[in-house]
């Protein structure tokens, strides 16, 4: 098979090689592997229009077999928090700190707004722990380690929260749906991922964050992010705040599109 379409613009999209299952975000980090090569080869491809790489390895397997694959009890390994941080999501994981960084930038509309952390990593994540201890209103959702069919949550949302997750995802349909579906008008979709560069150059495979043993299985350019999301309307800006998605710009009180 020479070329496959791209998941976010239909595009072409070309191989551009393998990477052993096992290699993880941490191996260039620490110099060595976090796990002995699987002798798996995983195929990443690239768009030729927007940038985007991804494989086509995982799309078929359940959510039993990414938990048992990958998100299961080494998983921690793969992604160890900075020097000086612990494990406890409570106080000192990374995403907690960023949950609280969220508090601040939404507090003007605290008692207003409703929150959805997607992906959350438990009932609650770190990042809704934050949020929840700041007084907000929130729902934690995680589709690959929760039960999916008793936890998908109701209703809209006025902020949705995407943090470090959508590198996760392989079925992007259902992910830009589920947006469409439970995001407010008005709301603020806050997206949290590492962007390559575009064009994309041939070392890509190289990075250090394209890992399959973290689940990462979706790397984003700003354009292929942008192209995505534009098919259920979402437009996507990048600010000096992060990278955000908006039906249209929202008018209640926050110091996330406001200064």
């Amino acid at each position: 098979m020479d070329a496959i379409a791209c998941k976010c613009c239909n595009a072409r999209a070309i191989l551009l090689g393998s990477i052993d299952f096992n290699k993880t975000c941490m191996d260039q980090r620490l110099g060595k592997l976090v796990f002995p090569s699987a002798n798996r080869p995983i195929p990443y491809w690239g768009c030729t229009n927007c940038g985007f790489v991804f494989t086509q390895y995982m799309d078929n397997w359940s959510a039993d077999e990414f938990r048992r694959e990958i998100y299961n009890k080494d998983w921690y390994k793969c992604d160890i928090p900075p020097p000086g941080e612990g494990y406890d999501i409570d106080r000192n994981h990374p995403s907690y700190k960023t949950g609280l960084r969220y508090a601040q930038l939404l507090e003007k509309s605290r008692d207003d707004i409703r929150i959805l952390d997607y992906g959350s990593g438990g009932n609650p994540g770190a990042v809704a722990v934050a949020l929840l201890e700041s007084g907000y209103t929130v729902h934690s959702y995680e589709p690959y380690l929760s039960d999916k069919t008793s936890n998908i949550p109701d209703g809209k949302y006025d902020v949705i929260t995407m943090l470090e997750v959508i590198e996760h995802c392989h079925n992007l349909e259902e992910v830009i749906c589920f947006m469409r579906t439970r995001l407010c008008r008005d709301g603020i979709l806050a997206i949290s991922t590492l962007l390559h560069p575009h064009p994309t150059n041939q070392t890509v495979l190289n990075s250090w964050y394209i890992a399959p043993r973290n689940g990462h299985v979706s790397i984003f350019t700003l354009p292929a992010l942008t192209l995505l999301f534009h098919r259920v309307g979402i437009k996507i800006i990048h600010t000096a705040k992060g990278l955000f998605g908006l039906y249209n710009f929202p008018l209640w009180e926050n110091s996330v599109m406001f200064w």
